[in-house]
This record gives C-alpha cells, structure tokens and sequence, in this order.
C-alpha cells in the first residue's frame, strides 16, 4: 500500500531547499539604489554618440570602426583614472585580531588567567604562584591571535599578489585594430566587443549586436537573461531598463555585441551600488566548521571537568581552600584545551597554499584555503573538453560528402578507403564556402597575409576558418562580394547557426548556410549533393551517414554538419522582413552538403589525471557507472563558463583561456591551463587533510598523561605530578614546533591517498540527515511577521547560541551521528588519541614518576600517607618525614624529590610524544618504513622542543616559575622511552587490526588503461 505523507515526511523533504524558494521569487520591483545614476548616454541617437564621447565608431559595420588613438586612451586613462573599483571595506587590523582573540580556546584562557589575579588580590602570600600563571593565561591567550592574525595577514598578501598575475582583459578597437587590453585600462570612448561568456568589463552603449544576452541578476535580481541591442534613436527609459546599456560585471551570457564606453571605475553603475556586492560574507569552510565544532566540544568538555575536579578537590585534596583548589581546576581546564590548535591549523593551510600555488594551482582567498582539506570529499568533476581536457586547437582532419570521407592531411589512423581532400570533389567548395561565410571570427589585423593573423574567435570556428582559408585565394574580398542579410548566432540550445548572405544563385540573389550538431541540422534536412544535383535523403543515405558519423566520432573528434538552401527569388528578396523571433526565415527542406570533423588534441598528462581522478573514486561527466557509449550532441549540453563554477562546491577555472567571470566564481585556478593540475589539487587537499589530521591527533594524545594524574592528585591522593604551568609549556612548547612538521609530511604511500575512496560519500542516508539539519535551522529562523523574510541575528545572539551549543542536545546527536562521512575529528582519532596512545603516555608518565620517587626514598604508599597527612609536606618548610622503610627525610630531601618527578613526568610526556610523531602516521604501513620517517621537518620539530624541554628543567633560575630539578638522571629517560617502543608496537598492531577495513576503502583496480573504452572502441565492438 502506498502511504500518504505526513507533515514532518512534507517538511523533511523539503528542508535544505528554502534559499532556491527564495530565489525562485525574485527581488521585486527594482532597488531605489539604481535610479540614482548619472548615465544619461543611452537616450542618444547613433548619430550624436560618437561626436559626444569624441570616438569614431561605424554602426553598420562595427568591427570596422575606428576606436581611439592610443595616444588618446593614454591621455583618457591619466584624466579619468584606472577602470577599477575602489576595494569593499575590509575589517581593520585591530578588529580582525579582536576576533581572532576572542575564540573559545583564548576567552578560557584569559578568563581563567583574570580569576587567577582576582585570587592574588585576595589573598597576596598564599597566591604569589599566581602571578605567573595567570601572566602566562593571558600571553598565551593574545599570543596565539597573533600568530593566527599575522599568518592571515601574510597569506592575504601572498594571495593577493597571485591574483595580481591574472588581470582580467577585453578586446577594444585602438587606431582601427583589435587588440586585447587589460580591463583596467579601459578609458571612456573605448569600443569594445563583447562575446558569450565575457565580463563586461565597463558601463557600455551597444550599438551592434546579433543575440545579445546578459546576466542582470547581481545587480537587480532578475534571474533571467536580458536581451541587449542597438536601439538607432537612443532609449527612453532608464539607465537599469534600457535594452542598448549593458552594465560593469554583468555577464554575457549568449550571442555577441559591440559598445562603446560611457562610464569607467566607481562611476560604473556597479560603482555606485558597491554595497550589493562588497563586504566580507562571513561564510566558513566545511573545514573551519568542522574545526569549530571540536573547539566547542573540547572546550565543554574541559570546564565541566573543571567544575567537576574543582568540586572533588575542594572536598577532599585541598579541604576548603578555594584559592588554591581554582588554581589546580585552572591546570585542569588547561590541560583539556590544545591551546596552540588555531595556529596550528593556519600555518598548515598557509604551508599548503603556497606548496600548491608553486605546482601552479592557485587557492584564491583564505576561505579557499580552508577548502584545502575538501578535495577529499570530491565525489564527482563536471568538467568541459575543449581548452580544459584539450589544447583548443581545433584541426579539420576528415570531410565527407555523402558518398565518400576525405583526410585533410595524411595520417595512419584513417581507413583505406579514406582519399586524400581535394577542393574539386564533389560538395567541398560548398563546405568551404559555409566554413568561410558562416562565420563570427574576427582578425587582429586585416592588413597581413591570412596566414599571418591572429583569429579571435572560439576553437571550432577558429580550426574552420584556417582551413578555409587555406583555398580562398581573397578572404576578405568573399566576405566583401557576399555581405550578410540575417543572422542567427550559435547558441547552446539550438545548436547550429545560420546565415542568409547576398550570394546569387540560378533561382535568386540570396543564399542559406547553416552549421552545426549533425543531428540537428540533418534533421531540417530533405536532400543532399550527390555530384552536384540534389538528390532525396533515403534511408541508405541516413545509414551511410550513421557510419560516417561513428567513424569520425568514434576518433575523438568534434562532428560539424553543413547544409545549404537556394532561396527562390519569387519568396525572398532584399526586402523580405527576415526575423528570428516570430521565425520569419527559411527554417526546413534544407539540402545537406557534408560533414566535418576537427581534432582537438588532448594536453599532455590528461588521460594519465583521468585515470588517477577514477582511481581516487572521482567519477566525472566523461564516464557511465555501467557502459560507455557514443553520446551526441543532444543528449548532454556543454558547460557553461561561470555558471557551473558559481555551483560547485569547489569550482576550478583556467588561467589562461578561461573567461574572466569562471576566474571569479572559482575557488581554485590552474595558472597553466593544465587539467593535470587538477590531479595536483585532488592529492594535495587530500594530503593536507591528513596532516590536519595527523596534527590533531598527535597534539591532544598528551590530554591523559595530563588529566589522569590530577584526577589521581585528588582521589588517590599522591603529591601533584604535573602543574598548570609545566602543561602550558607542553601544550605552547614543543608540541607546536612538532604538530607545525606535519605540514611537510609526504602521503605514506605513493598514490596510497588516490586510491582511496572519498570521505563524504553521497546517498540516502547522508542527505537524510543534512535534510534533518537543515529542518532543525529552518525552525529557528526569525521571521519578519508582514513579509515574512527571515531577519538576520545579531553578532552577540550568534556567539551566544554558539556558546550554548555544547550543552544542547542536538550538539552531541549530531556529533556522534552514525554516518559514512570520515570527519576531521572522528571516533577512531579520539580513541587513539584518548583511550590508546593517550594511555599508554599517561602508564609511561606514571611510572617514571613512581620510580624517581621511589629512588629519592618514597614508595607508592608512602606518597599517599604523605599527601593524605594533615600537614603539608614537599615544600621548603615542610617538617620531616618518615618513609616505610625507617628513614627520615628532610624539607630539602621532599623538595628535590617533588622536582624530579614533575620532571621526569613532564619529560616522559615529551619523549614519548617524540614516539608519537611516527605512530600517527601509521594507517596503510607500520610506523618505521622509509617513508614515515623521510620528513626531516619532524626531527628538527624534536629537536626544538628538546631543546626547550632541557632548558626548562636543567637551568636552576627557571625552577621558581616552572619547578622542577637539574639533579634529575638522564637515565630516568629509558622508561618513557620504553612506553614510546611500546607505543610503535601498538601502531604496529593497529596497522594489521585496521587493514581489512581500509582495503575495502580502497577504490578496486580498473583493468586497461584506467579509462572505459572510448567511443571509437564501442563503435567498432558494434560491428561486432
């Protein structure tokens, strides 16, 4: 029986889809901001536009107009200024280190350190300890902004500086020649050409155009594309409704136009309303969420902790001394927070983007940075093939006439039956002629040999062109004899493009081209040339066709189908009102001329990335889950430029060739156009999120050796093995310089990374909950109650619901939800990080610091005694004591001993974090293979904070802030350095418990060539 929904099925499946609900709806009526501009140009007639702007442009003719000089531009661009915007306000420095101190991690600290002055205030003698503790809380605190703020800043720059190497540019018409110019030094009077997926790169009059369409929606909301086109008389209406203005960062969208410059810089429309678009989002990172999310949890964990070992401890251990119980929570809460994480985390991403934008992948902003970690969770790459897979350098290869395929030049590849081009077969000065006069190419300069010029124009047009060329002893001169009459540009959804030229014939004066999809134009197609005469298409020539196209698909090559219609002088002439929107032109009973096909060579390491993209798990638009087949032109459309990189989760524009719009709405670029690269960007996302990984993993295993003894401090009780300061200065010493290593580790195994299936896998079960969540915000959501649009919350509710979060329920559902994902912080680390090596650090810390009591006269039992004892022993005027065995020890004796084994706990930490640094990395191999120890940075991080560590303890004057004893034996060291092999034996053991699991993880094996076949190999196996 098929069930009826109920409200919360309604609501679940429409949850998550609310802001396309809002989009659907539109902005209404348009922003009062936008009548307040000072354009006025648009209401001029053609005829008093160029004297008004002192320009030279040619409204019949436009690629023909004149321009400025350059020596006018120059003097233009001196008087007006650069065509650039003045950058959207930033927060200043102090406001941005302002929020960098006031994280979770730092508000603690300096809260803590605060209380700490507060109870030196109290009680001055008892809390001198104090004064540096609480000092060193709130150093910590302002320390760690810094080293965040000042890594923001150094990589805003270096980013920036990047950016500065990928200008946008546009073609204008200079000294009566097109030539490209970067957009910035456009000047008032320029005339310019715009084309399908360019950036309008200034506030522009059209005055030719053939399908103009343009993208309006950042600027007044409308989601649909605008038609613009040259209006002779001017416009009446307003600068935003006019239909001959096109705007400053629009997009083409469709079809070409040519405008002349009426407004540069700030004085654009765009200029005026900079606030729509300036300013800084706010939006995180799924890495900057996930960060913040362990932050929370780690920081609720701690003060609950905190308040709960605070409780014990004035109840037991310190009997009702509050100063001194807060100052052991304090080591508590100290001893839970990874204070260096936050500058960590920066200087790892930091490290990556420059490691990246050195292999020529540049990550664009810092929130790009952050999405380092999130090539990982690519699960599909939607990419287009020419100029991206390929070179965009479109080459005719093969011709066929409707009889027989023809080679434009010798290659092995062709079949025997294929004959050398020549230009006297039948139906090729036809083809010649379509790919000659069909044709939106324009020339940087007309004054050279054809050979010599430049072609401004897409691939395929381009490749069309050349070979035209090559048997057109006048090119110009053709276009000149047969000048065109109408016009329907190419465009996504018809797929062809057509042209009615001034071309006689035996039955009148004008003459149909049309090029296109083949299936397309075939379609509109009732016969074909067959020896010169017109022959009726039948169903052995469709079947002659099918085998022509397969074979010229089935290489790889870009299909072009030509066709032509005589129009008979009786139905149309000069004056026929030709008009493509109530579709007045010829439009069937074409007669079909041949196909072309053109080769797009692939770049070099393309079919290699391909290969290692699927070996990752990364499916993409080139491949079927089940088969490959031959796919044409109808069923699937290309991708368009800018729009697919404004919807991705990771959008990746070309330098080179790419438009300036897919370089603005991409959060990654390959400065060398090579799709390669990509594969470059994929393994090191993958392989920064597992030195984060690695990183957080190593930096809270020393939370148990830490934690654990304070809570034996106080139920045990045994004299405090580690104090508050001496766990700052693990957390702030070495521990930063070996988790900042990580950065440099290389993947364990070579290509071990690519092989493993994403960690966000896609399906019913993630999307349920996403879904879940995404019906839980939608409920709290405040909404105005007239117009019902949500009203954005105030900075101080947000951290505050941000504050609250951990102690909500939803919090911890959340977290420990059951899902498929492999999270930053998952279970698995915090086992190992807590339960395992954690342990093991904390059995190691335990017993060096049993055994130097011991060995300065203190058994197990004898420390309890002592710290049980109403009176207070291990300090300078404690009275004796009498162990077990009978012997007496004096103040000086407790303290020397108390020294050594606060010592050798806070270096058995150290040692056997070294240990640590090694066993982290062991997922795929065991932790001592060639390439977990091959990052030199790690040694060198051990180093330092050996260096640090001896510091500390062996220099005398240190003692009277950190404690300690410089009598302590080196020897001491062998016990945490056992617990560290034990550690790597562990590891071991993890390696070969967990292998089942990751080799299912792993993507299988693709036979061959780590492609599916191509489509001239299931061609071929359907002869078959």
């Amino acid at each position: 029986m098929k069930r009826e929904m109920t409200k919360e099925d309604k609501e679940l499946a429409a949850a998550g889809y609310e802001h396309l609900e809002e989009k659907a709806k539109g902005k209404k009526g348009v922003d009062p901001k936008l009548d307040n501009v000072d354009i006025e140009e648009h209401h001029l007639s053609f005829h008093e536009l160029g004297p008004h702007l002192e320009t030279s442009i040619d409204t019949k003719d436009a690629a023909g107009s004149y321009g400025l000089t350059s020596a006018e531009a120059k003097e233009r661009l001196v008087r007006d200024g650069p065509n650039v915007l003045t950058p959207p306000k930033k927060k200043s420095p102090l406001r941005m280190y302002i929020d960098l101190l006031l994280t979770m991690f730092n508000i603690l600290l300096i809260i803590a350190g605060i209380l700490e002055y507060i109870l030196l205030g109290v009680d001055f003698k008892d809390n001198f300890a104090n004064t540096y503790l609480g000092g060193i809380l709130i150093a910590v605190a302002f320390l760690n902004a810094f080293i965040e703020f000042f890594q923001l800043q150094k990589s805003e720059a270096i980013l920036a500086s990047f950016l500065a190497m990928i200008p946008p540019s546009c073609h204008v018409i200079r000294d009566g020649a097109i030539t490209a110019v970067p957009a910035a030094d456009l000047v008032k009077g320029d005339v310019v050409l715009l084309r399908t997926g360019d950036k309008t790169p200034a506030d522009l009059i059209i005055f030719a155009s053939t399908d103009l369409k343009v993208d309006n929606s950042n600027l007044t909301g409308e989601s649909e594309a605008q038609e613009r086109f040259a209006l002779p008389d001017g416009s009446k209406g307003r600068p935003v409704e006019a239909e001959n203005l096109v705007f400053n960062s629009t997009l083409v969208v469709n079809g070409e136009g040519w405008g002349v410059v009426v407004r540069t810089g700030d004085h654009t429309l765009i200029g005026h309303i900079a606030a729509l678009t300036g300013g800084e989002s706010g939006n995180k990172s799924p890495l900057a969420v996930e960060i913040g999310r362990f932050v929370l949890m780690v920081s609720a964990i701690a003060i609950l902790f905190a308040v709960v070992f605070f409780i014990v401890g004035i109840t037991t251990a310190y009997k009702g001394k509050v100063t001194q119980t807060f100052t052991f929570a304090v080591s508590i809460l100290v001893a839970f927070v990874p204070e260096g994480l936050p500058s960590v985390v920066t200087l790892l991403l930091s490290i990556a983007a420059k490691r990246m934008a050195a292999q020529n992948v540049l990550v664009k902003d810092l929130q790009g940075v952050e999405t380092l970690g999130e090539p990982y969770c690519l699960t599909l790459l939607a990419t287009d093939k020419t100029g991206t897979l390929t070179r965009n350098q479109m080459t005719v290869t093969n011709l066929w006439n409707g009889t027989k395929m023809y080679s434009a030049f010798q290659s092995n590849n062709d079949s025997e039956t294929t004959d050398a081009f020549t230009i006297d077969a039948p139906g090729m000065q036809e083809m010649i002629d379509i790919s000659a006069l069909n044709s939106r190419v324009k020339f940087d300069k007309t004054d050279i040999p054809f050979s010599e010029r430049t072609i401004l124009g897409d691939a395929t047009e381009t490749g069309l062109t050349r070979f035209a060329g090559r048997y057109i002893a006048d090119y110009d001169g053709l276009h000149k004899q047969h000048p065109k009459v109408f016009e329907i540009p190419f465009n996504s959804s018809n797929k062809w493009a057509l042209v009615i030229l001034d071309k006689s014939h035996h039955a009148g004066k004008l003459t149909l081209y049309i090029k296109g999809a083949p299936e397309r134009v075939l379609a509109k197609c009732s016969t074909y040339i067959k020896d010169g005469k017109e022959e009726p298409i039948t169903d052995a020539f469709k079947a002659s066709y099918d085998e022509a196209y397969n074979y010229m698909a089935s290489r790889g090559h870009r299909v072009i189908a030509c066709a032509q219609k005589l129009l008979p002088a009786d139905e149309y002439d000069h004056s026929y009102p030709f008009n493509k929107n109530e579709g007045r032109y010829p439009s069937v009973e074409y007669c079909f001329c041949g196909l072309v096909s053109l080769e797009d060579p692939p770049k070099h390491g393309v079919r290699e990335a391909i290969g290692t993209l699927r070996l990752a798990g990364i499916k993409g638009i080139y491949e079927d889950e089940v088969d490959a087949v031959v796919v044409h032109g109808d069923d699937i459309d290309g991708l368009q430029e800018g729009t697919t990189g404004c919807n991705a989760d990771l959008g990746i524009a070309m330098n080179i060739s790419g438009s300036d719009v897919s370089k603005e709405a991409a959060n990654m670029i390959l400065l060398d156009d090579n799709f390669a690269s990509t594969v470059k960007g994929v393994a090191e996302g993958r392989q920064i999120f597992v030195n984060l990984k690695r990183s957080i993993q190593y930096t809270i295993s020393h939370s148990t050796p830490e934690v654990i003894p304070q809570l034996l401090y106080v139920v045990v009780p045994i004299p405090l093995p580690l104090s508050a300061i001496l766990i700052l200065v693990i957390d702030l010493g070495f521990e930063l310089f070996v988790a900042l290593s990580f950065a440099w580790d290389k993947p364990e195994i070579e290509g071990g990374l690519m092989r493993m299936s994403p960690r966000r896998p896609v399906n019913n079960k993630s999307i349920t909950s996403l879904k879940r969540r995404a019906l839980r915000r939608t409920k709290t959501l405040r909404r105005d109650t007239e117009t019902q649009e949500v009203i954005a919350p105030s900075r101080i509710s947000v951290w505050k619901s941000k504050a609250a979060a951990p102690f909500s329920r939803h919090f911890w559902e959340d977290f420990f939800e059951q899902s498929d994902d492999e999270r930053l912080v998952d279970s698995k680390l915090l086992s190992y990080s807590y339960l395992e090596a954690g342990v093991i650090e904390m059995l190691g810390a335990l017993v060096s610091y049993f055994v130097v009591f011991y060995k300065s006269g203190f058994s197990p039992s004898d420390l309890r005694r002592a710290q049980s004892s109403s009176t207070e022993y291990f300090t300078k005027s404690s009275p004796d004591f009498m162990n077990s065995r009978g012997q007496v020890l004096d103040a000086s004796k407790q303290v020397e001993a108390f020294g050594k084994a606060q010592s050798i706990v806070y270096l058995s930490v150290f040692i056997i974090q070294c240990f640590n640094v090694f066993a982290v990395k062991a997922k795929f191999s065991f932790p001592f293979g060639k390439s977990i120890v091959a990052n030199y940075w790690n040694f060198a991080g051990i180093l330092g904070g050996a260096c640090l560590g001896i510091f500390i303890i062996y220099t005398p004057p240190l003692h009277v802030v950190f404690g300690g004893s410089y009598h302590l034996s080196p020897l001491y060291w062998l016990i945490p350095a056992a617990f560290g092999v034990l550690l790597l034996v562990w590891a071991s053991i993890r390696v070969l418990l967990l292998r089942k699991g990751i080799e299912q993880a792993r993507v299988k094996d693709i036979k061959g060539l780590m492609m599916f076949p191509t489509m001239r190999t299931m061609s071929m196996r359907s002869k078959h």
